[in-house]
């Protein structure tokens, strides 16, 4: 189903055509407009207990009344969620708000004819208390990166606001008022993190019966909340794909340069000429992930959740690995790594514990993108006879698009093997976690071609860079002859 920005000219338009489409709104998360041969009808959809559960809200509402009335029936559920699941429950939910609509009095209901879902107990649980709990949570489930930016985005001053609230007392307008007044100071990006954490949030705080009574909320509130559109200036970041000519750049600029410390350089060289991720660089194990199979030198990186606890081993390499040969151009910088990091259980160890008390592990993967941050290039300048430095302008994730889309063209690559060696989701377990020396021998002349690629590009950027500082000099050292000559005259 399409999602459509809705207006009220566009409904009314579309249900003049008559043509059987059902709309999604991108407003308002839950609500649609349903049209048929013959009839039309607003509608929300919505999951509870895992069931899809669809409800018409009828025809007589324009499209703002029909927003609202998907808010109050998202609070109302937030007590009950008897509200949707019943149909009975639902239909004289429905008539009081039609009857609202049409200025009728309400009629006080005396006796439930449906046994009704008991209500939970009220909770004093604050939204901090809530959050603080969540957070915990996902400190124990995901990276702690991501606990990080989660506990980060509850925390602006926004956000606040609701601190000291009761979690299940808090409702879908009140968290809008705090999104759109994230919006509206050009935090639009931040906006977006903090609805998506809010959500997850609330999602959790009812994921489980103990939750739900904890917290007393039955349902996800928030989810009827839809992301707020971001302006169009800065909306589009340029993706990267380095080109040949760059990728020589950056080989040159980390073999080159001596402004920064070794196993730096060594890490980003070894990135660049593995094309895998930063954190699977730096958590590299010196001994433990570096192998040598059938006459290949292999680099096996653990998987970041495994499906055994217990690691058995398959010709010597543990099962449930991410394998990447290591062609003689990538295996010398390992080994120099190796050399550098002495008795290190890591590659790349850290040069201290990151927090007092802790054990020093290995170098944290910032440290790439730092570097990359700092690499540049020389191009002549006439108000400097050293040339001007400029930046190469390329992050570290940018090396896996090169090899995917650069080399992948140059080389004539299928989709199959750029995603052996990105590890990217490809064949099914036995083939990509068993099968381990086939693996290899299928990655092994893809690897070697990359590197013997990237040797090109590093190669002739060598040269020309040799060629230009030899020109520069030249014209340097005339400037300095004749400047010396004009000074004796």
């Amino acid at each position: 189903m399409p999602l459509v920005n809705l207006t009220q000219t566009l409904v009314d338009r579309k249900i003049g055509e008559g043509d059987p489409i059902e709309l999604v709104d991108d407003r308002r998360n839950g609500l649609s407009l349903r049209i048929r041969a013959t009839d039309w009808t607003w509608c929300f959809r919505r999951t509870i207990n895992g069931k899809d559960l669809r409800r018409d809200l009828g025809k007589q509402w324009t499209l703002k009344e029909a927003r609202d009335l998907v808010i109050a029936l998202a609070n109302d559920a937030q007590a009950s969620s008897h509200v949707i699941s019943d149909p009975t429950s639902f239909a004289r939910w429905m008539s009081r708000h039609i009857d609202a609509k049409a200025g009728l009095p309400r009629v006080i209901e005396v006796a439930d004819p449906v046994p009704a879902q008991p209500l939970l107990p009220a909770s004093s649980k604050t939204f901090l208390q809530a959050s603080e709990a969540w957070i915990a949570h996902v400190e124990d489930t995901r990276k702690p990166k991501t606990a990080i930016g989660y506990a980060g985005n509850l925390n602006i001053k926004e956000v606040r606001t609701l601190h000291e609230r009761i979690a299940c007392t808090i409702t879908v307008e009140e968290v809008e008022e705090v999104i759109e007044a994230i919006h509206a100071r050009k935090a639009q990006r931040q906006a977006q993190l903090t609805l998506v954490c809010i959500r997850r949030l609330y999602g959790w705080m009812s994921s489980t019966t103990r939750l739900r009574k904890l917290y007393g909320i039955t349902g996800n509130p928030m989810a009827v909340i839809r992301q707020l559109e971001r302006s169009r200036a800065g909306t589009y970041r340029k993706i990267g794909v380095p080109t040949g000519p760059e990728i020589g750049k950056i080989v040159h600029w980390l073999m080159s340069t001596r402004d920064y410390p070794e196993r730096d350089l060594l890490a980003a060289l070894m990135l660049v000429y593995t094309c895998q991720r930063r954190e699977s660089v730096v958590s590299t194990r010196r001994i433990d992930d570096m192998h040598e199979v059938a006459g290949y030198a292999v680099w096996a990186i653990p998987p970041a959740h495994r499906k055994t606890v217990e690691e058995a081993a398959r010709r010597g390499i543990p099962v449930g690995v991410h394998a990447i040969p290591l062609p003689p151009s990538a295996w010398a910088h390992v080994e120099n790594a190796k050399d550098l990091a002495g008795d290190s259980d890591w590659l790349f160890p850290a040069e201290r514990a990151r927090r007092e008390g802790a054990e020093a592990t290995h170098m944290h993967a910032d440290t790439i993108t730092h570097l990359f941050h700092k690499m540049t290039y020389t191009i002549d300048d006439d108000d400097n006879d050293d040339g001007k430095e400029i930046p190469i302008g390329v992050k570290p994730h940018d090396i896996r698009r090169a090899f995917g889309t650069t080399f992948g063209q140059y080389a004539e690559l299928d989709n199959e093997e750029i995603q052996r060696i990105l590890d990217h989701r490809v064949g099914t377990v036995t083939t990509k976690h068993y099968s381990f020396l086939p693996q290899v021998k299928k990655k092994f002349p893809t690897m070697l071609g990359w590197c013997e690629w990237v040797d090109k590009w590093y190669a002739t950027e060598k040269a020309q860079a040799e060629v230009a500082d030899r020109e520069r000099a030249k014209r340097k050292a005339a400037k300095e002859v004749a400047k010396f000559a004009k000074d004796a005259e």
